[in-house]
C-alpha cells in the first residue's frame, strides 16, 4: 500500500519546541530510550539536543513505511533565540509542547508557532500537552481549545492535539504517526 512517490527509508527532520520545563526532554528520552530517567539527571538544553529514531510507522493512508527521524529539541531560553533559527533549517514538521500543569506554557505556544512560521513557513505541526500523572492539576480543556483555535488561524489548517503522559509516553507513537502522515501528504502535493 506504500505510495510509489515515497522512497524508503524516508528521512525526516522534526523540531520539538516549547517553554522551559514543559517536560519535553523527559518525554522524548522516555519515548526514545524506553525507560524512565531520574529528573535530577536532566540539564537545560543548550542550543539543541538531537535524537534519532528508525522505525516503521503504520500510516493510515500509506501503510507501513520505514522512516528515519532526526529530532531536534530546541533550547527554549531567550538567550538561544538567535541560534535557534539555524536549527530550524530543513525541518519538515514540528511538535509544539506545553505543560498541562502550567497555563502560561499553553499561552506561549502562540510564540512558538509564530517562530516556526517565521523560520519554516506553514509546515505540519502537532500540539502536545505533556501530562505528569503525579499531579492532579490540569489546564481546563476550554482554555486548550481556545488556544488551539488561535493557532489554527495562524497556521491555516486544523491543528492536531494529543495529550501524552510523561511516565508512559505510548501516545508519542500517535504524535509521530500523525505528524509523519501530514508531512507525507505535503511532500506528495509538492511539485
Amino acid at each position: 500500500m506504500t505510495n510509489p512517490l515515497i522512497k524508503e527509508p524516508l528521512v525526516l527532520k522534526i523540531v520539538v519546541v516549547g517553554d522551559r520545563n514543559t517536560k519535553k526532554t523527559k518525554l522524548l528520552r522516555t519515548y526514545i530510550y524506553g525507560k524512565q530517567e531520574n529528573r535530577l539527571l536532566f540539564k537545560d538544553t543548550i542550543g539543541v539536543d538531537i535524537y534519532t529514531i528508525r522505525k516503521e510507522f503504520n500510516i493510515k493512508k500509506f501503510g507501513r513505511i520505514k522512516i528515519h527521524i532526526a529530532i531536534f529539541e530546541l533550547a527554549s531560553d531567550l538567550r538561544f533565540s538567535d541560534v535557534r533559527s539555524e536549527f530550524y533549517k530543513g525541518a519538515k514538521g514540528a511538535i509544539v509542547c506545553f505543560d498541562m500543569d502550567k497555563e502560561n506554557t499553553l499561552l506561549n505556544t502562540r510564540n512558538w508557532v509564530n517562530e516556526i512560521l517565521d523560520n519554516l513557513g506553514k509546515i505540519p505541526v502537532v500540539l502536545v500537552g505533556c501530562i505528569d500523572d503525579s499531579n492532579n492539576k490540569k489546564i481546563p480543556i476550554e482554555a486548550v481549545q481556545s488556544v488551539i483555535k488561535e493557532l489554527e488561524s495562524l497556521l491555516g489548517y486544523s491543528l492536531p492535539y494529543i495529550e501524552v503522559s510523561i511516565t508512559s509516553p505510548l501516545e508519542m507513537d500517535r504524535v509521530f504517526e500523525k505528524l509523519v502522515e501530514m508531512i507525507i501528504d505535503r511532500l506528495i502535493q509538492e511539485p
